[in-house]
């Protein structure tokens, strides 16, 4: 399958490839998919960075998806990680 970006990735529950991210500097970087996780009406994905030397370790990213832009933001309220983190261990726990 041919994806023009990363959220159509991110959003096909069969795809399980990393995802290429790029910063504002255009400076490129791989994340393993985690989970997708709904939420109050929108999507989230919890991406964990593939390099050793990434600045976040063996931990994930929560994203916000925004899929009618194409863009993937930083969730940076804590409240949010918090709940989307206990959603997650939730998921986790039920299979």
């Amino acid at each position: 399958m041919v994806y023009d970006n990363s959220i159509d990735k991110i959003l096909d529950d069969n795809n399980f490839d990393n995802i290429v991210l790029y910063d504002d500097d255009g400076k490129a970087m791989e994340f393993e998919q985690i989970a997708l996780i709904p939420l109050n009406e929108k999507q989230y994905a919890i991406l964990r960075p593939v390099r050793k030397n990434a600045p976040v370790k063996n931990e994930g990213i929560a994203f916000e998806v925004n899929a009618e832009n194409g863009l993937l933001s930083v969730v940076d309220n804590q409240k949010v990680v918090d709940r989307l983190f206990a959603e997650y261990l939730k998921m986790l726990n039920e299979n």
